[in-house]
């Protein structure tokens, strides 16, 4: 692969951890709010248990709460199961991210390796391309003797 192809995937993989981590963020911010949905549900539960001989009121009312409750503790673990989905893509994108960076980190190295022959070889072979085309010129003659019809005999 090329330099270019991998700071290209980098660059993605930068991008979709970002993302990954905003969904964990998201994640863990709705599973603190479910808990705290749940708490305040298993007060209101415990709150509303009737005693010996409830009225008709006081039975509808702890239904009532036992459903919520019911409600509050399902969406709490569906909190939980979405949070642990979000938090396995996040590490499944930061070992994507970590070897992207090494990838990108080893082709650099490549890269950094070769630069200082190619910064002080570069004048050496442009002045040897300079002189090549110079050679060239001085004597346009030169060979032209070698090859030419008029030179040559046939008796």
């Amino acid at each position: 692969t090329s330099l270019f192809a991998a700071k290209e995937a980098l660059a993605e993989a930068e991008v979709e951890e970002a993302a990954a981590a905003k969904a964990a963020k998201a994640a863990e911010s709705q599973h603190a709010e479910a808990m705290a949905k749940r708490r305040d549900a298993e007060w209101y539960a415990q709150q509303a248990r009737c005693g010996g001989n409830p009225s008709k009121e006081d039975e509808i009312a702890e239904k009532a709460a036992n459903a919520a409750m019911k409600k509050a503790v399902d969406l709490h673990g569906a909190a939980q199961n979405i949070t642990a989905a979000r938090d396995k893509t996040l590490v499944a994108k930061k070992a994507e991210l970590e070897a992207s960076k090494r990838a990108h980190a080893e082709l650099q190295g490549r890269v950094d390796h070769a630069l200082p022959f190619v910064t002080h070889a570069r004048p050496f072979f442009d002045w040897l391309a300079a002189s090549d085309d110079d050679d060239d010129d001085d004597d346009p003659g030169e060979h032209a003797s070698e090859a030419s019809p008029e030179t040559t005999t046939n008796e």
